[in-house]
């Protein structure tokens, strides 16, 4: 009778053991997950997408379909409404080329995003995007937005380490426009008066939430100081923006 007690106690212990080391397994895995997503698997996934080989021809379509089906682009792209705040990445989630118009890249903080047509839900969990409908490339207050990221080198995580001076460039790939950052500020969500055209300026205006619950936004504002041929932009920019 000993013999099956111990038989017994030496079971019980085995099980007990496989049990605590499913639930540190399953702890850790738990802890892990998020920074895994953020800082490994997200990254790589995001860089394949940006990959888009459109060329300037390519996005020069996007934005041709796109001003042809003004009203239906609108009502879609641009009902804010819905876009929720990124506490983790998602890795379901994927560009729709055809909202493909461009990209933007900051040397100083190493930001290098597509920028899709209209600030949706969709196109906010994977690269910046416009915020207005009518806006053109180097005309007015050219107005993008992208979510802050736990991840400081994805999407704008770190757009508010940009200073006074640095050079921000956006592009079609048929020109590259190079503004100087002039201004940067917090503000509440329902400062929109920060997007609009201003007299006499030709401005680029970066949006990202800056708190983590979204509860205000981070403002950042270059103003326009040279226009550039694509194929003539020095090669770390060219090169930059080739694959898109």
């Amino acid at each position: 009778m000993g013999g099956i007690s111990v038989f017994k106690n030496k079971t019980a212990n085995r099980w007990y053991s496989i049990s605590s080391m499913v639930l540190i397994i399953t702890g850790a895995a738990f802890i892990l997950y998020e920074p895994i997503v953020n800082n490994w698997i997200i990254p790589r996934h995001l860089a394949k997408m940006y990959e888009t080989n459109l060329g300037a021809e390519g996005i020069r379509q996007n934005v041709i379909a796109i001003n042809t089906q003004r009203e239906e682009t609108i009502t879609r792209n641009f009902d804010f409404s819905e876009v929720e705040n990124l506490d983790a990445f998602d890795i379901t989630a994927s560009i729709q080329t055809e909202n493909v118009i461009g990209g933007i890249y900051i040397p100083s903080t190493g930001i290098n995003l597509p920028i899709l047509h209209g600030a949706t839900n969709e196109n906010l969990k994977v690269a910046s995007a416009t915020l207005k409908p009518d806006q053109v490339m180097g005309e007015g207050n050219y107005a993008i937005a992208a979510h802050n990221s736990r991840n400081p080198d994805k999407m704008f995580g770190s757009l508010r380490y940009v200073e006074l001076g640095d050079e921000m460039y956006i592009t079609d790939k048929n020109k590259v426009y190079k503004y100087t950052m002039v201004h940067q500020e917090v503000v509440m969500p329902e400062r929109v008066d920060v997007i609009e055209d201003v007299e006499n300026k030709t401005l680029l205006t970066l949006v990202s939430c800056y708190s983590w619950d979204g509860s205000d936004r981070l403002i950042v504002t270059g103003e326009l100081t040279e226009v550039i041929e694509y194929t003539d932009a020095e090669q770390e920019i060219y090169d930059v923006f080739q694959p898109l």
